[in-house]
């Protein structure tokens, strides 16, 4: 059970790693984005605005959910009673008060119709851009590539098995003169040899 508890161990730190090194490779891909689009983020956006210029429009307008409650005062004189309508409308101070509170917040009732398909015109202006900075492509790619160059430096080579431990139904197998190479199966007794990435010195 020890053994079983280690390899899977083994295999979350290695997932760890992994995800991690993926995280890193992301920030860096992320870094020279920015740093190569800033060539060519000015005449892209000027292009942009060419295209699609500042197109302010009002916005639609929220129905006011507010309904005033119907009042009637009655008088009566004799045998002869008046009625009259005493409903007060506050519609008029609601929507004042909402104006007073757009202004204190910055909020505005107009908005850019354009802005969105400006943004899109200066990300697809700037990615084709880039498809051919040769410097860009160069520097993206050694990021891709780091990760090849890393696994050419510690290639697979076959050990032979020097001992191996019974847990259980868990074989835990040496390989190697040194026992450096560990590996378990829950299946089958341990294999006359195996496969290992080279341990760096």
């Amino acid at each position: 059970m020890r053994v079983l508890l280690t390899a899977i161990s083994i295999c979350l730190l290695s997932s760890c790693a992994g995800l991690a090194d993926s995280i890193r490779k992301n920030q860096q891909k992320q870094q020279i984005y920015k740093q190569h689009a800033s060539k060519y983020h000015a005449n892209c956006q000027k292009e942009a605005f060419s295209y699609y210029p500042v197109n302010m429009v009002e916005k639609e307008k929220r129905k006011s959910l507010y309904k005033p409650q119907t009042t009637v005062t009655c008088t009566t004189f004799g045998n002869t009673t008046n009625c009259k309508d005493t409903t007060t409308d506050f519609s008029g101070m609601l929507e004042q008060a909402k104006k007073n509170s757009d202004l204190l917040t910055g909020n505005t009732n107009t908005y850019d119709i354009n802005a969105r398909a400006r943004g899109a015109h200066i990300k697809n202006c700037i990615d084709n851009k880039l498809a051919g900075d040769s410097q860009f492509i160069k520097a993206r790619d050694s990021i891709n590539n780091s990760n090849i160059k890393r696994i050419k430096r510690t290639p697979i080579k076959e050990f032979k098995l020097n001992s191996y431990e019974k847990d259980g139904l868990i074989f835990k197998c040496f390989y190697g003169k040194k026992k450096q190479y560990i590996s378990s199966t829950s299946a089958l007794p341990c294999s006359p040899t195996g496969n290992f990435y080279l341990k760096e010195p």
